[in-house]
């Protein structure tokens, strides 16, 4: 089951999504809702779920690609390429807090996996900031959006209970070195909200 939107300001995704997901090619082994891990993303350039879904599912414009090719070169590294069933998040977190429903919980995401670190997505929570934050700290309304995302997660599927070190939120970067300066301008905003998650805890 997937979980249950009811935060209020979460918006389904049938309500911002431009395309049907191709979930003949999703691997459907998150359906018992074991969920062990919770991963905190950025989407980098893309700052709107639509200009996510329309990167990860191959349909950028000319444009676009251009200047993420021009971005990577500078650090040195080749353009990523796409082509997902669905977008690989589960949620989308803009700037004023409003919460997204990307990929539904009922399907593995495509948010931690290459070759260097292997395949990270079963049992893992794709939660993505829209938006650049390798310098910039996330805003107030994320954090807090994030910890109600979070919270309600837990109360519903009971990740923390599958967890006997009790560390289940990561980033990108903590999987990925490559991806060192993902979230990098938002270590200490993310440090202080796990730890009051955790605390939360029983």
């Amino acid at each position: 089951r997937a979980a249950d939107p009811s935060l209020p300001n979460m918006v389904p995704r049938a309500q911002w999504a431009q395309y049907q997901p191709n979930t003949s090619g999703m691997k459907p082994d998150s359906t018992k809702g074991q969920f062990r891990l919770i991963t905190l993303h950025h989407t980098g350039s893309e700052s709107t779920p639509e200009e996510v879904e329309a990167l990860q599912r191959g349909h950028e414009s000319t444009a676009h690609y251009l200047e993420r090719a021009v971005n990577a070169g500078l650090h040195g590294r080749e353009p990523e390429h796409y082509g997902f069933d669905d977008v690989g998040y589960n949620f989308l977190v803009a700037l004023d807090g409003t919460i997204y429903e990307g990929r539904s919980l009922q399907y593995e995401g495509a948010h931690v996996s290459n070759k260097v670190v292997g395949n990270k997505n079963p049992g893992n929570i794709g939660i993505a900031f829209l938006g650049d934050y390798s310098s910039n700290p996330l805003s107030g309304a994320q954090i807090k959006s994030a910890d109600a995302l979070i919270t309600r997660l837990n109360n519903f599927y009971g990740i923390p209970s599958r967890n006997p070190t009790g560390d289940y939120i990561h980033t990108h970067a903590e999987f990925d070195p490559a991806r060192h300066s993902e979230l990098a301008g938002a270590s200490d905003q993310i440090e202080r909200l796990r730890r009051r998650i955790y605390a939360r805890q029983p």
